[in-house]
Parts: C-alpha cells; structure tokens; sequence
C-alpha cells in the first residue's frame, strides 16, 4: 500500500507522540473510540486511517503538520494534501465519478 508523505510522517510520528503522552494502544484506541487492533494496524501502517481518523489521532497525540515535519510553503498546500489523501482513498469508479465532477466544476469555478 502506497502511502502519502502526511500518512507516513503520521506512522513515523505516532508511536513516539504515544509513548510521550504515556498512552499504552488500548488506552489511546479508548480515547480514540475504535478497537486496539485497528489503531495498531494504523501505527504500522498497514491499515490508513479515515481522515476523521487521522484528524483525531493527530489531536489527541497534540501532533501538527510542523510536527511531522511536514513544510506547508506553498499557498493552500494543506488543502492539496487532503485532497490528494481523499483521492488516494477512491476506488475506480469513485476516481471516475470525481475526475468527471471536476471537469464540470472548475471552469464554472474558474469564470
């Protein structure tokens, strides 16, 4: 599984923010409302978190994109960061269906 540049900063990142807040995986996956297993899978990087996932993994464990090291220097980075994440999530069809709202979406954007 391919995973993004802020999905891998996220797995390189957690288990040490973790282990600085002194979270055990099942006391942290109870803070986060999901099953230890799951957040394991995540820690290491086989399972990729929804972003709602990843939004509250990152708050609890008081993790920014700074520190993950992740530069935002160009405008709206951020915002291509996401998208890039949601579309990394699509399957085909989903792919199909957004590429084509897009092409119908931005010239009216755009005008």
């Amino acid at each position: 599984m391919k995973n993004s540049p802020i999905l891998h900063q996220l797995k390189q990142q957690m288990r040490p923010a973790r282990k600085r807040k002194g979270y055990a995986i099942e006391t942290l996956a109870a803070r986060l409302n999901i099953s230890a297993r799951h957040l394991a899978a995540v820690e290491n990087g086989s399972k990729r978190p929804s972003l709602e996932l990843f939004c509250a993994i990152a708050k609890e464990l008081d993790l920014s994109l700074d520190a993950m090291n992740m530069e935002l220097t160009k405008p709206h980075e951020a915002e291509h960061a996401q998208l890039l994440y949601l579309l990394e999530t699509c399957n085909a069809r989903e792919l199909h269906v957004m590429a084509q709202l897009a092409q119908a979406v931005l010239p009216i954007l755009r005008a």
